[in-house]
């Protein structure tokens, strides 16, 4: 019983430490942001892919209705990111030398959680997400789900974390995310302890039982 109770202390011990990843692969196309309480879609790219749209290039409001209109793992209620644009011109580092992680400012915290506020430039940059545009030679804007007025809206460039305006008309990128943990997934470190804490329970009663 001791030698149990060591050898699931000493796990917890090199499990905990994982409990606390940020973006987390749910295995069925969906990347959970445990920090943010976000879900995003791991295929960068979904509205060509799916086939909703021959190259995902789309206008504003075409990139709008097509992630409200998204059902991904039977879930609707998907929308385009934020980002904060108080800052202009990127996701400005706070004081800590680290993107203040709001739910205002998906965009530029998804950069920081990718980059460390380096550059992003190959597929490895971007794990565990998929078929990002630019990495095909298109560097090229994502819209966001924010208005500047009634013409124009604001965008994102994934790979330097620039943003800025633009008419509606123009046709980006959409990258889709939901609010909450749409996957339901268990974090890594909980199914982990959640089996070896089961392993133990079972020797324990098998032991019981002699």
């Amino acid at each position: 019983m001791k030698n149990i109770v060591k050898a699931f202390l000493v796990a917890l011990i090199f499990v905990t430490p994982n409990s606390n990843a940020v973006l987390i692969d749910s295995g069925s196309g969906m990347v959970y942001d445990s920090w943010l309480d976000v879900t995003w879609l791991k295929d960068a790219n979904y509205a060509m892919t799916s086939g909703y749209d021959v190259d995902g290039l789309m206008n504003w409001d075409q990139a709008t209705t097509w992630a409200a209109s998204l059902d991904v793992g039977g879930q609707s209620g998907w929308r385009l990111p934020t980002i904060t644009t108080s800052s202009g011109g990127g996701p400005r580092p706070n004081e800590n030398g680290q993107v203040v992680p709001t739910n205002d400012n998906e965009f530029g915290w998804l950069w920081y959680q990718l980059g460390g506020g380096g550059t992003l430039s190959t597929s490895a940059d971007f794990s565990p997400f998929e078929n990002v545009p630019f990495l095909e030679g298109q560097s090229e804007f994502y819209w966001t789900s924010i208005e500047y007025d009634s013409s124009e809206a604001w965008n994102f460039l994934i790979d330097c974390a620039c943003w800025g305006t633009g008419g509606k008309e123009y046709e980006h990128y959409a990258w889709a995310v939901h609010s909450g943990d749409v996957a339901g997934v268990p974090e890594p470190g909980s199914i982990l302890l959640m089996a070896i804490g089961l392993a133990s329970l079972g020797l324990v009663c098998h032991k019981g039982f002699k």
